[in-house]
């Protein structure tokens, strides 16, 4: 039920990603104004905050687990500065990306790999290279080794294979020059089930973050985009459909025991 779960999970926004690029990318190709592509990779050395016994050093190495490292591959795309979409959103990207998850201790709680799509944008323009902006990643990750009462008994972090993989950052975005920006900050992370199996304490990291961009095919100077011109937007609505479901296990307290309810029920809205 769960992997199900998360396959749909992904078609569905890896689905949305491409319905969007192909609609933008058709649009744009009309008024001749194609898509700009960007390929980057990420470095992000972190802390994990100890928020159960598990990461403070009950474990199998009776050490603590103060650090994780990750390295990411992304797409991105972005509008083209003279479309239509462009003007209305002329610092924001979005694409997918991949990562891989080393927390130095692969026995009990593996090497995950993520899939998640990420969007990001400006927040102030600091000078003519330099940028603060915000990215956001959300996804899947996949390959954790879970809580098993006999071979893996000291993990109550992962009670699941596939778990949520949420992030948030804050960068410096500089503009090295002509299609190449450097990237760097903090962010914070947080990988779960949602309770679709037990135990799920979770796994959350807090730390910083560097990478490297690259621009595919361009052709501008160094110097960042200023604020756009004032453009007229017609009166509108806008909606958005979100569908969602998950399985679910509930626990059972009593005051002189506690455990799990056999079996696990559906959430849909």
């Amino acid at each position: 039920m769960n992997l199900k779960v998360f396959i749909i999970a992904g078609i569905c926004i890896l689905g949305g990603i491409r319905i969007c690029a192909q609609g933008a990318e058709t649009n744009d190709t009309v008024s001749r104004h194609p898509l700009t592509h960007e390929v980057g990779i990420d470095f992000r050395p972190v802390y994990i905050i100890p928020t159960n016994e598990f990461f403070a050093g009950e474990n199998a190495t009776w050490q603590p687990l103060r650090k994780s490292v990750s390295a990411h591959l992304k797409y991105s795309f972005r509008f083209h500065p003279e479309s239509e979409r462009g003007k209305l959103y002329p610092y924001t990207y979005q694409g997918i990306g991949v990562s891989y998850h080393s927390f130095f201790d692969k026995a009990e709680i593996g090497t995950p790999v993520s899939v998640y799509a990420f969007q990001g944008s400006r927040i102030a323009r600091l000078s003519p290279r330099l940028s603060l902006d915000y990215e956001w990643n959300f996804g899947a990750s996949f390959g954790w080794e879970k809580y098993h009462t006999e071979t893996n008994s000291y993990n109550y972090v992962v009670g699941s294979r596939i778990n949520a993989y949420i992030n948030l950052g804050l960068l410096l975005n500089w503009h090295l020059a002509a299609g190449w920006r450097l990237t760097a900050g903090i962010d914070l992370t947080h990988f779960s089930n949602g309770n679709t199996q037990y135990p799920n304490a979770g796994v959350n990291t807090a730390g910083g973050r560097i990478g490297l961009v690259h621009t595919l095919g361009e052709s501008a100077g160094t110097a960042m985009p200023g604020r756009p011109a004032a453009l007229h937007i017609k009166p509108h609505i806008s909606y958005d459909v979100v569908i969602y479901g998950a399985s679910k296990r509930k626990g059972v307290i009593k005051p002189d025991e506690a455990y799990l309810a056999p079996g696990s029920f559906g959430v849909l809205g």
